[in-house]
């Protein structure tokens, strides 16, 4: 790794576009747009293209940093988490 950049948009598009890398490395939970529903895979993906970059996925397990936090952070009250796991 060359370089982390934070990026500040809901997709990375932008953040391709400032730092024009030559490869762009995403994780294996992203290799499949089908399971995109809001289409911020498929916009990566056209940016990375648009720089002429790589796009490559990791082969790593995957940890949902959302289940994470909400597993192990969350100072909610017992009500609340049991209704946040039956959404």
């Amino acid at each position: 790794v060359d370089y982390v950049e934070i990026n500040q948009w809901s997709a990375a598009e932008e953040t391709l576009r400032l730092l024009r890398l030559a490869i762009y490395i995403s994780g294996s939970k992203f290799k499949n747009i089908y399971f995109d529903m809001i289409g911020e895979i498929a916009e990566e993906e056209h940016g990375v293209h648009e720089i002429g970059a790589t796009l490559a996925f990791t082969e790593d397990i995957v940890f949902s940093s959302t289940q994470l936090i909400n597993s192990y952070l969350s100072n909610l009250p017992d009500e609340i988490n049991n209704y946040l796991e039956r959404i």
